[in-house]
């Protein structure tokens, strides 16, 4: 293509007139408001036009209807001012508001964005609208100052002119610099003082000239005018023409500079389509029979520029395809996916090898996901991909991989390659990085605070800080150099594997989420567990424990202690153990519960271990300690029922009065707001007939009356129990709640054998609502919302005194309860048996022996009786 240079346009005058209203004057100061005019931001039809060439071939830039500039003020703000007089001149008058002083006048007033500092934000439009003969609308922008009323435009930009003729109807132009670098459209900014318009780089790569209704040509040639920045275009640019029976590809590709103010005229060409030299040339046969196939929509046998362009996605296995040539042509691809053969191993494809050896995507810039694994690709430029999200480019042979480019990367796949290094700061987005089995010495993913899975498995690592990182939920960093690793700042993780390195000590006591723990062939020689409550899988093998409690995480299916130091083993908590790996221990004694055993799919030990069922040892401290009593008051209630928080208020009042005596649990009738499922049982066991009624140990009724006189019965009640039937029970328990499920172990210690029953009922507080008699926001507290067990117990029995019993239970947690306000209430029901039974109606062989009650995810411990300690007889002294 060959161009003329004309002379430069001539700069505009341009009069400006400020209107201004005093409002107010004082002593001390005088006031200037400013009228402004409201008007609507320009549409399209904001134009300024080219007038010429005159006879010494220089074109004038004349006003248009409608035209509208911006004015900023010093202390930033924009101004509209709009044409007032002077259409079809390079002279106009516009009138707008505005302070005086120091302005900048910027055309067209659609296109500015603001001010800050020295420069002016604009944005230049992506398409530009088709003007017959002329320059495109509302597209030239222009720049002037002055300390006055009185303005000089300067020209920003370059105009190009493509002449043409033929019988095609043109859709559209499309302008491409080669060089994906350069910028031509979209956000740009002018600099006051140079006047020098600069595109950002992560502005647009192409800028269009849209002929809405079509422009048919003639044999006369047609001319085409579009706006682009004055700069220089390395390697040229090419043109794209849409027309009604498809696409013409013209190109430079030599550097051109385009100055501003100047016209570029094209030579005038023929635009046809068709004689084959649109047509894509491929280097590679079998990638010509893939597009073909898929993509030959005229059914030519070839792949024109219009077809090319048309593609957004390939999917094609390169077990038999070296080259990829072509897909330069396919612009608008965002979807490559050209991977080698591989077998899938677990989770992820393994080495496969595929035929590419080279892989240019430097054209395809709209490229959101790039697969180009199992290759023998030993480098790979992304530069030019700034939109890219999904990488795969693992199983490779590449030694270093730069996505500094790649800001909108989402997920980086590079494992198997023999990367030494990466940088991924400036990859904010990043959620996923895997880049197991390379040679990486260090990576800092302190910048990629969105990252959820790290696996860095198998590399030279030495250190790691994913202090950052809070949404992580997976990191494996195995087989490495690691000699330490903090996960403190990791909360959400649930998944750590770092086994086979040298860390000698780790601290998961703020990962409450971990599920699943690797950490074999390590020097650890201590680990707790006891915050780690939803462990499933724990494998610490050729360690240097001496110890290992678990009795925390009764959810553990699998568990691999093999070559350490440990002497004892309790899983007697493990309720849902199926795999046990504890040889090459030092291993006396394993606790387990009774018919544990049975129930493990695999248990390997030492032949020398002894398996002890818990609660079958000699008793602990406990058995010749008191334990420490609570009553189990309950209050049959509902919120009709007008008297009912006086009841309420007899019993705060009685634990206030016997405190730390005396557990709650309020039910509440089938037809309340509150009901509870277990309540109608409860009544027909306790022969309820009206409300409020309380019972207290399943002994006593208490009927409704004076609230200090009430209070008293229940004391009084409550000291009958501890009188008349010494305490046989000690309770513990720990409970979790996780993915909608609640988890409850309760341990429970029997000094006299007999028949017993243990309920377990959630509690929850703090609900604020109607009660009758006590108005719309009354606090109810102890209300039961689920029966974990049955409501009338769970039934055991000992055989011999002084024994532990072990119970688990697990129920689904209604999603309309506040999490934060739930308690487990747990009592024991004891048989009178040979007992002076002491109640006031028939309620059955039951009485309650004992209470307690924690809140949802804490821990219940054993609780003696205290008192001052005893004094022990130290034999007679002499006195001399």
């Amino acid at each position: 293509m060959s161009v003329m240079k004309l002379s430069n346009i001539f700069m505009n005058m341009l009069g400006l007139s400020a209107i201004a209203l005093t409002v107010a004057c004082n002593e001390e100061e005088r006031v200037v408001e400013l009228s402004t005019i409201k008007a609507v931001i320009e549409l399209p039809t904001t134009k300024t036009t080219l007038d010429g060439p005159d006879a010494n071939g220089v074109y004038k830039t004349v006003w248009a209807s409608g035209d509208a500039i911006a004015v900023c003020s010093s202390d930033g703000k924009t101004s509209e001012f709009k044409l007032k007089s002077g259409e079809n001149t390079n002279k106009g008058e516009f009138e707008g508001a505005a302070e005086l002083g120091s302005l900048i006048a910027v055309y067209p007033y659609s296109i500015v964005k603001g001010k800050s500092g020295s420069t002016i934000s604009v944005s230049l439009p992506e398409v530009q609208e088709y003007v017959s003969g002329n320059i495109p609308a509302g597209a030239y922008p222009m720049v002037a100052s002055s300390d006055n009323s009185s303005f000089s435009f300067k020209n920003l930009c370059s105009v190009l002119k493509f002449r043409m003729f033929g019988d095609l109807t043109i859709k559209s132009i499309t302008l491409t610099p080669n060089d994906s670098n350069i910028r031509v459209s979209g956000d740009a900014f002018i600099d006051i003082n140079s006047k020098e318009l600069v595109v950002y780089k992560d502005a647009n790569p192409s800028v269009s000239l849209n002929c809405p209704d079509g422009v048919k040509l003639t044999s006369e040639p047609t001319d085409f005018l579009i706006v682009v920045p004055a700069q220089k275009y390395v390697g040229g640019f090419t043109i794209t023409i849409s027309t009604n029976e498809g696409i013409v590809v013209k190109t430079i590709k030599s550097d051109m500079t385009l100055n501003r103010s100047t016209l570029y005229p094209s030579e005038v060409f023929e635009c046809k389509v068709g004689d084959g030299k649109d047509n894509i040339v491929f280097d590679d046969a079998n990638f010509k029979t893939y597009i073909i196939k898929n993509f030959d929509t005229d059914g030519d046998g070839e792949i024109s520029h219009e077809e090319a362009m048309a593609i957004t996605k390939i999917d094609v296995d390169t077990d038999n395809i070296e080259s990829l040539s072509g897909i330069e042509y396919m612009t608008n691809l965002t979807e490559l996916n050209c991977e080698g053969p591989f077998v899938w191993s677990g989770y992820e494809p393994e080495e496969g090898e595929g035929k590419l050896k080279t892989l240019d995507v430097s054209k395809n810039t709209k490229l959101t996901k790039l697969y180009c694994g199992f290759n023998q690709l030993s480098s790979l430029d992304l530069t030019k991909n700034v939109q890219l999200e999904r990488l795969r480019c693992a199983g490779n042979y590449l030694t270093s991989l730069d996505v500094s480019k790649n800001t909108e990367l989402t997920r980086i796949t590079a494992y198997n390659n023999r990367l030494s290094s990466i940088d991924v700061s400036n990859n904010t987005k990043l959620a996923i990085i895997d880049l197991s089995n390379n040679q990486i010495k260090s990576i800092d993913v302190s910048k990629n605070e969105s990252l959820t899975t790290f696996n860095c498995d198998d590399n030279l690592l030495t250190e790691l800080y994913p202090y950052n990182n809070s949404k992580l939920t997976t990191i494996y960093c195995s087989n490495n150099k690691l000699s330490s690793i903090n996960v403190s700042k990791n909360a959400k993780l649930t998944d750590l594997a770092i086994y086979d390195n040298n860390v000698s000590e780790i601290n998961i006591s703020n990962n409450l989420e971990l599920i699943h723990l690797y950490c074999d062939n390590n020097k650890i020689s201590e680990l707790d567990l006891s915050k780690n409550s939803k462990l499933k899988e724990v494998s610490v093998n050729d360690n240097n424990l001496t110890s290992l409690t678990v009795s925390s995480c009764p959810e553990i299916v699998f568990l691999g202690a093999d070559n350490n130091q440990i002497k004892d083993l309790d899983i007697s908590d493990l309720v849902a153990l199926k795999y046990l790996n504890c040889i090459g221990n030092p291993l006396a004694t394993l606790y387990v519960f009774e018919g544990q055993v049975d129930a493990i799919t695999e248990m390997k030990i030492p032949s020398s271990t002894s398996i002890v069922v818990k609660g079958s040892e000699e008793p602990g401290d406990w058995a010749d300690k008191e334990f420490w009593h609570k009553s189990l008051g309950m209050r049959f209630t509902a919120t009709w029922c007008g008297y009912c928080p006086t009841m309420a208020t007899s019993f705060k009042t009685a634990m206030a009065n016997y405190p730390d005596k005396i557990e709650l649990v309020n039910l509440h009738a089938s037809s309340s707001n509150l009901a509870f499922s277990g309540t109608s049982l409860l009544a027909s066991i306790f022969n309820i007939t009206g409300y409020p009624t309380g019972i207290v140990d399943y002994r006593t009724r208490i009927g409704n009356s004076d609230i200090d006189y009430t209070a008293k019965l229940i004391v009084n009640a409550a000291k009958e129990t501890e009188n008349s039937y010494p305490t046989k029970t000690g309770i513990s328990f720990r409970s979790s709640a996780s993915n909608g499920m609640l988890n409850l172990d309760i341990k429970l210690y029997i000094k006299e054998k007999g028949d017993y029953k243990v309920t377990a009922i959630l509690l929850e507080d703090n609900i604020i609502g109607e009660q009758n008699g006590a108005g719309n926001d009354y606090v109810h507290d102890r209300i039961a919302r689920l029966a974990i067990t049955g409501i009338t117990g769970d039934e055991f029995s000992t055989t011999a005194d002084f024994k532990t019993v072990n119970k688990h239970y697990s129920a689904a947690l209604p999603s309309s309860l506040d999490k934060g306000n739930l308690y487990i209430l747990v009592y024991v029901l004891k048989q009178y048996g040979s007992q002076t039974v002491i109640r006031t109606a028939d309620y059955g062989d039951y009485y309650v022996d004992n209470a307690a009650s924690a809140a949802v995810g804490t821990v219940q411990e054993l609780i003696l009786w205290g008192g001052n300690e005893d004094i022990t007889d130290g034999g007679e002294i002499t006195l001399n």
